[in-house]
């Protein structure tokens, strides 16, 4: 028998080896496997499966109130499972042959598994799901307690084991009790931070509602630029939340001591010493878009290039010249330069 058996070719399981790793990759959500794809020697199984992941990770990181929409369509290279006007994944005919299925089968069985993969992500982070994670939390920490403080009432009765009870209680008993007053004696300020939260929440939800009518046409600004939409959110925003920290500074644990009062002074030097040229940007990219030089959908010509404008950002305006190339133009480039529109 030991002459009649094949003898292990190194090449062989070397390939085939390399085949499981570059040709079949699974993809995985969260630790469990939603299904397999195939890939090639241009495009491996891993680079694949990571980018489905990708999309399925970006879907999963909306808000819960943005509704998601599947479907299925047929495309040049197979049948492709969208999401909310996205390509999630593509089922090949090579996908299906290693499965075992119809192509059209398969599709469906991945759509079925993204979609129980997101609603699974989405319920475990939700705020009941949350909830119930502390209130787990709690009630371990409460048994553990229970357990700590039980073991040593066992040992305080054995005259051997005593000192060994006293030492258990003292190095709980007097952190825990500090750690109580201390909540207790927190709970105003930290009442002040929830509304101080719920307020600028709801400040900052309430610029949104607005700005979104004026766009929709329901609220006529007079002269108010429908690009000027987002912009003026983005500020509104960032000025909300700053007046918010000013407002929660006082009531943050430890904001009184020299310390953290040390740390915010070294903070703001580092962010003023590494902010004056995203400043001059963003103030270059405020006066592009408010000043009304230049609005999307204009042919515009900045030095040697020729363009027309598809989106203008705080940073910089991305221009599709006319050999169908995007590209970006810094908005500081645009203040200083000759602009032809």
């Amino acid at each position: 028998m030991a002459q009649d058996a094949p003898e292990s070719n190194p090449a062989t399981i070397q390939d085939e080896a390399v085949e499981n790793d570059v040709f079949v990759a699974p993809v995985v959500i969260e630790g469990e496997t939603l299904f397999h794809v195939r890939g090639s020697s241009v495009l491996p199984a891993s680079e694949r499966a990571a980018a489905v992941e990708g999309r399925i990770y970006d879907l999963a990181e909306l808000p819960e109130t943005t509704p998601l929409r599947f479907d299925v369509r047929e495309i040049e290279f197979g049948t492709a499972v969208f999401a909310n006007g996205r390509m999630i994944t593509v089922v090949t005919a090579t996908d299906a042959e290693f499965e075992q299925f119809e192509i059209d089968v398969l599709a469906q069985l991945q759509l079925e598994a993204i979609q129980a993969a997101l609603e699974g992500y989405r319920e475990g982070r939700s705020n009941a799901a949350r909830v119930d994670s502390a209130l787990g939390a709690v009630a371990l920490t409460v048994g553990f307690l229970m357990l700590y403080y039980y073991l040593s009432v066992v040992l305080l009765s054995f005259a051997e084991t005593r000192p060994f009870a006293q030492i258990l209680l003292d190095n709980v008993s007097g952190p825990l009790i500090g750690v109580i007053l201390g909540f207790l004696g927190y709970i105003p300020s930290l009442i002040m931070l929830f509304i101080i939260v719920l307020i600028t929440r709801y400040a900052i939800r309430g610029v949104r509602i607005v700005l979104d009518n004026v766009e929709a046409g329901i609220f006529d600004w007079k002269n108010f630029e429908p690009h000027w939409v987002n912009p003026t959110y983005n500020i509104a925003r960032v000025l909300i939340i700053a007046i918010a920290i000013v407002f929660a500074y006082p009531y943050i644990p430890g904001s009184d001591s020299r310390a953290f009062q040390g740390l915010t002074i070294l903070a703001g030097v580092l962010v003023s010493l590494g902010s004056d040229t995203v400043v001059r940007k963003m103030m270059a990219g405020l006066f592009v878009v408010y000043r009304r030089s230049t609005n999307i959908g204009d042919r515009i010509k900045v030095g040697d290039q020729v363009g027309d404008v598809v989106e203008i950002k705080l940073m910089e305006t991305l221009v599709k010249s006319i050999k169908n190339e995007m590209i970006s133009i810094p908005n500081a480039q645009l203040l200083n330069s000759e602009v032809t529109i």
